[in-house]
């Protein structure tokens, strides 16, 4: 990993933050069964992520990307697939926004 003033980068890959929150008042991960099958699939989706979490309406993930839009695309399919299996209403997932770039170690830091 290189220092490049206050922002880091290694030669290929970056850190990003991703966030993916449901529409109004669907809380699945208070719901140990959606938890534990979401729980799953991000490890195995994203076996790199340097830090996840479940919060009631969303998730966080911290990770490190060569390509934050299939990081993007990967977990909207994991979450379609979600929506699916538990015959969830639609839409019951917001748009999931651009991730964000990390920039620096003290921001890394605050997210995980």
């Amino acid at each position: 990993m290189q220092k490049v003033g206050t922002r880091f980068a290694d030669t290929w890959r970056m850190h990003y933050h991703v966030v993916a929150r449901t529409f109004g008042k669907f809380t699945p991960f208070t719901q140990p069964q959606k938890a534990h099958w979401v729980w799953h699939r991000l490890k195995a989706a994203f076996p790199e992520a340097l830090a996840a979490t479940l919060m009631p309406t969303h998730l966080h993930l911290v990770l490190k990307s060569d390509s934050p839009e299939q990081t993007r695309t990967t977990l909207a399919h994991l979450l379609g697939r979600f929506t699916f299996v538990f015959n969830e209403p639609k839409p019951f997932w917001q748009p999931i926004p651009e991730p964000e770039l990390i920039v620096d170690s003290d921001k890394l830091r605050r997210n995980i």
